[in-house]
């Protein structure tokens, strides 16, 4: 996570905030697919 911090003061906080929320929205699909397989299995 530093280098995301160092990254912010030295370029735009668009692109940056835009690789987060991609960064972040990866995360919670894959805690979705994790959650609706286990919601199956059970």
């Amino acid at each position: 996570m530093k280098l995301y911090f160092a990254a912010d003061e030295q370029q735009p906080s668009i692109n940056i905030s835009r690789v987060r929320e991609s960064y972040f929205r990866g995360i919670s699909l894959q805690w979705y697919d994790f959650w609706y397989a286990m919601s199956i299995n059970t």
